[in-house]
Order: structure tokens, then C-alpha cells, then sequence
């Protein structure tokens, strides 16, 4: 999969990533940043980087452009490594390798641009629903008590 390519197609591109080419390139410099910042200090294997980086020709995902589009078609598509790493020409124990790098970056990314979700948006919720449902049982129980003691009393 090349972006060259498909970002001529703006239907196929947002097929494949959720996002239009407007979306896909205001995205690209801060992915392209935390790409970078790691890719200077560790290699593919995650070991510390001991020579200078630079961007080979050779490699199966040679372009920034392209890291981008492999890792967002694949957690949107969700297709079995196996096919999406022929799809990009490699293994996969190679796919999985680029992968797993390649989304950390990505939840870096998201990160820094404040779009990570709230995990603990649900838990809030749920607590102000809990707090809404027993002051209603309470009130519910007060009623029902000052009901049950006038009829009582007559």
C-alpha cells in the first residue's frame, strides 16, 4: 500500500483509515515527530541505536506517509496479520514487529494531540447514575415511610 496512490482516491482512503486526505495529512507531522524522536534513539528491535538513521530505500515501509496508512488500515479493517502483511509484502513476524512499534507511536501520537479516549469517562458516569439512583430510593423510602405512618395513625 502506497499513500501516493491512494490518496488520489479520497472514497478508498477513507475506506481504509476512517479519514479523509485533509484528516490523514493534519495528522501526519505530529506521527511524523514522535516516529523520528524514536526512531533516532532505537532501531526496529527496540535496542538502542548505536549509528546514525536514515531512511532506506529497501525498507518494506520506506515512507512516513506509509507507516501512517499501514497501521490505521489495519486497526480499521481488522484483517488477519497473515493478509495484511502480504498486502505489504512481509511476513508475519514482520508485520506483527512493525505493528506493535507503529501503534505506540500512533498512541503517542494521540497523546499529545489530546484524542486518546477517557477510559475512566465510564467510571464517572456510572458513579453519578449510582449516586442519582439512591438519592431517588431515599427519597422513595422517606415517602413511603411519612405514607405508611399518616395511614397508621388514622
Amino acid at each position: 500500500m502506497k499513500y501516493d496512490r491512494i490518496r488520489k482516491n479520497p472514497t478508498q482512503l477513507l475506506s481504509l483509515t476512517g479519514f479523509d486526505v485533509t484528516e490523514f495529512e493534519a495528522f501526519l507531522p505530529t506521527f511524523k515527530y514522535h516516529w523520528e524522536e524514536y526512531h533516532s534513539h532505537f532501531t526496529l528491535a527496540d535496542k538502542i541505536r548505536e549509528r546514525i538513521t536514515y531512511n532506506r530505500k529497501t525498507s518494506k515501509i520506506p515512507l512516513i506517509e506509509d507507516k501512517l496508512l499501514f497501521v490505521l488500515s489495519y486497526l480499521k479493517n481488522n484483517p488477519l496479520q497473515e493478509y495484511h502483511g502480504a498486502a505489504c509484502n512481509m511476513s508475519q513476524p514482520q508485520f506483527n514487529d512493525r505493528f506493535c512499534l507503529l501503534s505506540d507511536i500512533l498512541c503517542r501520537t494521540l497523546k499529545t494531540l489530546g484524542k486518546l479516549p477517557d477510559r475512566n469517562h465510564l467510571k464517572d458516569l456510572y458513579k453519578k447514575l449510582t449516586v442519582k439512583l439512591l438519592r431517588f430510593l431515599g427519597l422513595f423510602q422517606v415517602s413511603f415511610f411519612s405514607l405508611w405512618i399518616s395511614n397508621t395513625k388514622t
